[in-house]
Parts: structure tokens; C-alpha cells; sequence
């Protein structure tokens, strides 16, 4: 006689299975969490990536200079938490140029131009004037150009401003009381493209400092003598690679990690931007021989970012 065959479990069966959900539940419980924890960084690194690979193709698109602005807390942290898109204008050529005193060679004035919009002078906003503070002046088509220091926009149709460092020597065109020119032509620094405001995870940042204690490229230029700097920009020019005043350099790294964890925990990252090709690549950082109490810098931390094929090299 054939024996009958079995429809439903024991109840040990069913124990066990019960017991086993169980165990791995509360394994799920402890260990998901401290690894999704653990690749907060990572993820924060990947975010970055893409603003920067939406910058780049809108500058192959548009065919103009166009990228991104760190906003950095230079409160000592030097933590970039929050960017925004940027693009570069036309160079400014609007007006005469004035040297209203012959022996300050320092103090310039353009008449005859559009300061920005405004119902007196330019806007009360500066950051909608024509030219603003930063920009460059070139003039005559050659030599060295010279960084724009303040600028007065208060009265219609012209606005005065100083130099960082005096010109050379004076405007040579002669008008009464003044020396002119409209060979001249004002290199305007990137704009912010529209309002939008980027923000990183909660508690990811860009560590601008551990570049810096680091020897890394960007923060030579960047950190070491400037204490008081604001943001960083990232350009791309319509070929996609890196210009403005990074592009001599080989790459860009920014360090992204949790500021909640020690420096080699929760898998920080290195973006980085080969200035020639324009490659954008995430790294790990080398940890080999950190030690958490000693003084930076520790032997090589940017390692895994020197591959000369991507650098262009």
C-alpha cells in the first residue's frame, strides 16, 4: 500500500524556518545600515561626478565656457557643502575708457556704457552689473591683463573701479582733462546660471583643507595664501576640458568624504577632473601608511588618481 503523501509542514518545520527569519532579520537590522553609512561618501562622490559631467556637456552644447561654483565655509572648516551652475559671458567692449587722473594709474572709469540694469546706475544687485569685481582688463589687445578690484555703478551710464595692481603705464589717447580709449576689452568672470542651488548629502562634503594639507594642485592655488576665499570655480571650455587659471595644472581632485567619520572611514572619494582631456573619473583615496595621530601630510593619498592615460600624459 502506497503511503499517503504529505501536504503541509511540522510544526518543527515551521520553527525553524520562523527561527531562521529571524536571525537573518536581526543580522539585516545591524549590518545594512552601518553599510549604507559606510557608502554615504561614495554616493555624495558620484552626485558631484554628475554636476560636473552636466557642466561639461552643457558647455560642448552651448559651445561657450560653462561649469560650476564650490561655495566654501572659510570659517576654518573650508567645507564645500553647496554649488551652483556657472557660465562665462562675452568679454565686455562697451564705452570709453577713462583715466580721469594722469598720475593714479590705478583708478579707471568707463562713460558711455550699460553699468547693468537699473532704474539709477546699474542694479542694486552687483552681481547683475556688466563688469564686477574679478573681471579682467586688457588693453590695446596685448600684454598682461590686470584684475578689477571695486567698483562704483552709481551713476547712469558709467561706472568707476579700481585696479588690483596699477597699470604700467597711462591710457595714451588724449581727450581735455582726460586720456581715453575704447581699445580695450574686459575679460568678465563666470556668472551664476540661474538660481538653482546644488546641495550635497547631509554631512558629505568637499574637504577643501585636506587638499590643502595634502599637496594637492588645487589647493596651492587655492588655500594656501587666500584665507578668505568664498568658492572655487570649475570651468569647461566648448572642447571640454578644463580652463581659466587651472588649466596648467594636470587635474583637480576634490576630496569628498563624511564629516561625521574619521578621515579613512566611510569610503571617501577623489573626483577628478583631467584639465586636458576633461575626463572626470572617481578615485578611492590611499590610506597606506595613514596614521589618524600624526601631522599630514601621510606618504601618497592621491595614488590611484595618477593614470597617465586619462590625464592626457
Amino acid at each position: 500500500m502506497n503511503a499517503k503523501k504529505r501536504t503541509a509542514f511540522t510544526l518543527i518545520e515551521l520553527l525553524v524556518v520562523m527561527s531562521l527569519i529571524v536571525v537573518l532579520g536581526s543580522l539585516a537590522v545591524m549590518f545594512v545600515p552601518r553599510m549604507s553609512e559606510q557608502q554615504r561618501a561614495a554616493r555624495g562622490g558620484s552626485l558631484l561626478q554628475q554636476w560636473l559631467i552636466t557642466a561639461q556637456n552643457q558647455a560642448l552644447r552651448a559651445q561657450a565656457p560653462y561649469g560650476i561654483r564650490f561655495y566654501v565655509d572659510a570659517g576654518g572648516n573650508f567645507h564645500g557643502i553647496e554649488a551652483q551652475f556657472i557660465m562665462q559671458p562675452d568679454d565686455y567692449n562697451d564705452g570709453k575708457l577713462l583715466q580721469p587722473i594722469a598720475t593714479d594709474l590705478s583708478n579707471l572709469r568707463i562713460t558711455d556704457a550699460d553699468p547693468g540694469n537699473g532704474e539709477y546706475g546699474a542694479s542694486p544687485d552687483s552681481s547683475k552689473w556688466s563688469v564686477q569685481e574679478g573681471d579682467y582688463l586688457e588693453l590695446f589687445g596685448v600684454g598682461l591683463v590686470h584684475r578689477i578690484g571695486p567698483i562704483n555703478a552709481t551713476i547712469p551710464n558709467q561706472f568707476s573701479f579700481t585696479l588690483v595692481s596699477p597699470l604700467q603705464n597711462a591710457i595714451p589717447e588724449r581727450i581735455p582733462g582726460e586720456h581715453a580709449t575704447q581699445h580695450y576689452r574686459i575679460i568678465r568672470k563666470p556668472r551664476p546660471a540661474g538660481d538653482e542651488a546644488l546641495k550635497l548629502p547631509d554631512d558629505i562634503i568637499i574637504d577643501f583643507k585636506a587638499n590643502n594639507d595634502y599637496g594637492n594642485t588645487l589647493a596651492a592655488n587655492y588655500l594656501s595664501d587666500n584665507t578668505t576665499v568664498e568658492s572655487y570655480d570649475i570651468v569647461f571650455g566648448p572642447a571640454g576640458n578644463i580652463i581659466g587659471p587651472q588649466m596648467g595644472t594636470d587635474s583637480i581632485i576634490l576630496w569628498v568624504r563624511d564629516v561625521t567619520q574619521k578621515m579613512n572611514e566611510g569610503e571617501p572619494t577623489l573626483i577628478t577632473i583631467y584639465s586636458r582631456t576633461g575626463a572626470i573619473e572617481a578615485h578611492p583615496v590611499n590610506f597606506s601608511g595613514y596614521d589618524e595621530l600624526l601631522a599630514p601630510p601621510f606618504p601618497a593619498p592621491y595614488t590611484f588618481t595618477r593614470d597617465g592615460r586619462s590625464s592626457g600624459g
